[in-house]
């Protein structure tokens, strides 16, 4: 766990697939189709954070070290890892900019290790 996030967690779950219906992971799983981990969570401008930070400031001061996830959300992510059940993990994800500022990126990224059970890749 991060000390002081730098991310605004909207949703953190896990779930699995049995019979066609996504159920929320309680306790050990055996059996299921695949699972997944899903995570959608807000990058806050750095920008803004001071202004919120001094804002948000308690009478009496910080007690400890506050969140850095305060202010303006910049760009909404989504994050999905789905685990199969032959042992291979697919991520899907995407992001969202919800203020006008420079993303400069390679519309995603792929790999590939061989480092399932079964020897593949």
């Amino acid at each position: 766990m991060q000390l002081t996030p730098a991310i605004h967690h909207r949703r953190r779950e896990t779930l699995y697939l049995q019979d066609g219906q996504w159920i929320p992971v309680g306790k050990a799983v055996t059996g299921c189709e695949c699972a997944e981990i899903r995570e959608d969570y807000d990058i806050i401008n750095p920008a803004m954070f001071a202004p919120a930070l001094r804002a948000n400031n308690p009478p009496e001061g910080y007690a400890c070290q506050p969140s850095l996830a305060q202010g303006e959300t910049m760009l909404r992510h989504r994050m999905t890892y789905r685990i199969c059940a032959d042992g291979t993990v697919l991520c899907d994800f995407d992001r969202h900019l919800t203020k006008d500022v420079h993303l400069s990126c390679y519309l995603g990224s792929m790999h590939q290790e061989p480092c399932d059970a079964f020897g593949g890749g």
